[in-house]
């Protein structure tokens, strides 16, 4: 009796340091800063796109989005502000999904940046 209480105590003990000597996944890895990275660089080029487009054409252009007119009115901090709270939002969201175990939380900023990237690339058309 004494050595099955001895080796089901030793069990018990290994176990339980092998799992506490374990890290744990880490939520924000390198992925997921790339995303994050990627995200702010597709925002920064539609703003710079939309103020760019809109300089150039001097009063014959318009902002095309109807949510976004009163915000290209104030301004290139007004954009950036409103459009980087945006981006930290879905960023949010993505470490909340990836935390939670959701394998497809980077379609929240994959998301983001092909419609950053695609109204940017609309925006060259006025640029040059």
């Amino acid at each position: 009796m004494r050595i099955l209480r001895n080796t089901i105590l030793a069990l018990i003990l290994s176990v339980g340091t092998a799992s506490a000597s374990e890290a744990p996944p880490r939520i924000a890895n390198g992925t997921f800063w790339a995303l994050g990275g990627a995200l702010v660089a597709a925002t920064a080029f539609d703003v710079e796109t939309t103020v760019a487009a809109l300089d150039k054409c001097a009063g014959r252009c318009k902002e095309g989005n109807p949510f976004a007119k009163e915000i290209v009115a104030n301004g290139r901090p007004a954009m950036y502000a409103v459009a980087l709270t945006g981006d930290a939002l879905i960023m949010v969201g993505a470490y909340k999904l990836k935390e939670a175990g959701y394998s497809w939380w980077w379609a929240l900023p994959t998301a983001g940046i092909v419609v950053h990237g695609l109204a940017g690339t609309m925006n060259l058309r006025f640029v040059f």
